[in-house]
């Protein structure tokens, strides 16, 4: 169970988590109103306003191309899975029809071997019929009966491990198809995966260009340049105050997160039955009593 003193230490971190992800998400805000306003101001001016458009239009286009991307790529992944789903029912078939092939199999050789089997056991009561009079022939039709008996059980067996073994075949079989299909799924679903990295990775490239070539537009533009630098000077400084935000945050997560109480030492538990400090008695009593085991913990022999 946590102690205080832990218990201290986790809520500290957990309010500075909380207060880190709550400054974050202020600054985000910060950014994109400063950013709207930057395009509002800009476009008002002809001059900035088809830079504006030219912009927007960038973006719309790599939105678009975007969201192409993924749908290709979910479109390949469901194409690749559905081919291994095919195979991974055309094999569960095969091998079903394997295992009912097996165990027809060794039903037949059961049954001619126990119809082998009861020929011989009939030929062998005749002969005992012909060989022996009446009154002799108790001892060896019980003794064929007996071997009889123990060769059709022997029969069974076999079957029964023959059918256990078909079983066996189909599970592993099955077993083995079926991580076939999960590494089959798996590269089908990194493949996805990295074609979707590929595409946002050139969508936030394109973003940062359109974005470049904006800022250098404007800047070249006269009527534009100041509101552009007023704007880049805003946005550094909010960067700034930012910064300086976390870093202050940092500081005081660290010196309260210091200045709560150490977690206490573990101290080495008692044993649950501490020894006896009964002194023995001296002489062979003593030693008799001392060395011997008690009858309940002895081994017994086996």
């Amino acid at each position: 169970m946590p102690t205080s003193s832990a218990l201290r230490k986790n809520e500290i971190l957990l309010q500075y988590c909380k207060d880190l992800q709550a400054l974050d998400a202020a600054h985000d805000g910060e950014v994109a109103g400063l950013e709207a306003e930057r395009l509002k101001r800009v476009a008002d001016v002809p001059a900035g306003r088809a830079l504006v458009q030219a912009a927007e239009a960038a973006r719309g286009a790599a939105a678009a191309e975007l969201s192409t991307d993924r749908e290709r790529a979910a479109a390949v992944r469901d194409a690749a899975m559905a081919v291994v789903a095919d195979k991974r029912r055309e094999q569960f078939a095969a091998n079903d029809q394997a295992r009912q092939k097996a165990e027809r199999s060794a039903e037949r050789a059961r049954d001619d071997r126990r119809t082998e089997e009861n020929r011989k056991h009939e030929d062998a009561l005749e002969k005992i019929a012909r060989s022996l009079p009446l009154s002799q022939q108790a001892l060896p039709r019980a003794e064929e009966v007996a071997r009889h008996e123990k060769e059709l059980a022997r029969i069974q067996a076999d079957f029964e491990v023959a059918w256990d073994r078909a079983r066996e075949d189909f599970q592993a079989a099955n077993e083995s198809v079926s991580q076939v299909e999960r590494r089959a799924s798996e590269l089908a679903n990194d493949a996805h995966q990295e074609a979707v990295r590929v595409a946002e990775l050139h969508y936030r490239t394109t973003l940062d260009a359109a974005a470049t070539k904006l800022h250098d537009g404007l800047l070249k533009c006269a009527e534009t340049r100041a509101i552009e630098e007023e704007m880049e000077q805003r946005a550094r400084e909010l960067q700034r105050q930012w910064q300086e935000k976390r870093e202050a945050l940092h500081a005081r997560f660290k010196r309260d997160y210091d200045a709560a109480p150490a977690l206490p030492r573990a101290r080495t538990p008692w044993p649950a039955h501490p020894p006896s400090r009964r002194r023995l008695p001296l002489g062979g009593a003593g030693r008799a009593s001392a060395t011997a085991q008690p009858e309940a913990t002895r081994s017994p022999r086996r």
